[in-house]
């Protein structure tokens, strides 16, 4: 375990901060890890059953015009210790990947597919539905690859009355890889900025009528000045000789 934990730490490490959106692409992937009991499970079914090693996954995803959405067909393997339960199953899923332009994406999906346990209990092989719930963490590593670490839930429910549920944990770390052109990121539209209204146009001045160069007070026309007669110095009488 301290060596997945180690692996795990390593790959995180290394994403980088790349965002890429995948809508209207397709992908495909797979995942390695482990499988064992579901600690809610029935007593009987932990007293019958032990983890083991490995677990697999195989899929094919479609991210459609709604990039928080999309459809996934998958094909699991799993088996636990002791009794030796193995089970091979298909499964049809809804998944939901978050923050689709970040850099890294919560995952949750949910499936229901039919698949074949071997050695199951007292009946043996025993074909039934198996139902799974996915959630984990997807981070970009390039425009096309992701990588991530996701935990499954299987349900298989029991054939006989006295044979008790399957409820299992299966962590596994997953590669997915994307392929084909990718729908161009929504643009959001400018808002326009308010147009100011025109200023009013400034009102002509009212033509004059009166062509008077003279200013008038009250009606009546101001009295023209008469010129002043300019004033002569006078001469000084001569002095007489005596």
């Amino acid at each position: 375990m301290l060596k997945v934990l180690v692996l795990i730490s390593c790959l995180l490490s290394s994403v980088s901060s790349f965002a890429m959106d995948h809508r209207e692409q397709f992908g495909v992937g797979g995942g390695m890890g482990g499988t064992f009991p579901a600690p809610w499970a029935s007593p009987r079914f932990l007293d019958k059953s032990g983890p083991k090693f490995p677990a697999g996954g195989l899929w094919v995803r479609y991210i459609p015009g709604t990039p928080e959405i999309g459809l996934e067909i998958s094909y699991h393997y799993f088996a636990l210790s002791k009794q030796n339960i193995q089970s091979y199953s298909t499964i049809f899923s809804f998944i939901s990947r978050q923050n689709p332009w970040g850099s890294f994406h919560p995952f949750y999906a949910f499936g229901v597919g039919y698949g074949r346990a071997y050695n199951w209990y007292t009946t043996g092989n025993w074909d039934a539905p198996v139902i799974k719930i996915t959630a984990g963490i997807e981070f970009e590593m390039s425009d096309r690859l992701d990588v991530g670490l996701h935990i499954d839930h299987f349900s298989i429910f029991k054939n006989l009355p006295t044979e008790p549920n399957l409820h299992v944990l299966s962590p596994k770390l997953v590669l997915n890889y994307y392929f084909g052109s990718p729908a161009p990121m929504p643009q959001e539209k400018p808002v326009p900025s308010p147009v100011a209204a025109p200023a009013p146009a400034a009102a002509a001045p009212a033509p004059t009528t009166s062509t008077a160069p003279e200013a008038t007070v009250q009606g009546k026309q101001k009295p023209k000045s008469k010129p002043q007669p300019s004033k002569k110095p006078r001469k000084k009488p001569a002095k007489r000789s005596r």
